[in-house]
């Protein structure tokens, strides 16, 4: 495995494993049935793993008191793009999702950079800060 990686989507950059400098939290999140008495059903999310990773912003991050509205028409916006390394056997699907400097974010696709098995990107959408009660449902 090479030690960089060109990244496509930027002229003249390297992707290189000392790249990875951040730390964030890959989650799964599971849904609970409602009490009898409560229609919404409880948010849990639970860490698979911690991963290093390297971050690049995509488009600005649009709030409304502290919650991400980053929509266009009902479609997510592409915020974050998180780079790591390629997870042979662990399976990351849009169905998991990202924490990362106390703020959860969205997996909207997940790529395997040329298919060679050594970064992975993940477009994400900020959904904003864990700790605030808008953002648990």
């Amino acid at each position: 495995m090479s030690a960089c990686k060109k990244v496509l989507k930027i002229k003249h950059r390297v992707l290189c494993l000392s790249d990875l400098t951040e730390r964030i939290k890959l989650q799964k999140r599971t849904l609970t049935s409602a009490d009898f008495d409560d229609a919404d059903p409880t948010e849990k999310f639970v860490d698979l793993r911690k991963l290093w990773a390297a971050v690049e912003t995509d488009r600005g991050y649009r709030s409304f008191n502290g919650v991400g509205t980053n929509t266009d028409g009902g479609d997510h916006l592409a915020t974050h793009n998180f780079y790591i390394r390629y997870l042979a056997g662990c399976s990351i699907t849009k169905e998991n999702w990202i924490e990362w400097k106390c703020n959860k974010y969205q997996i909207l696709s997940v790529e395997n950079l040329d298919g060679l098995d050594e970064f992975i990107r993940l477009k994400t959408v900020k959904h904003g800060c864990k700790n605030l009660e808008a953002n648990q449902a």
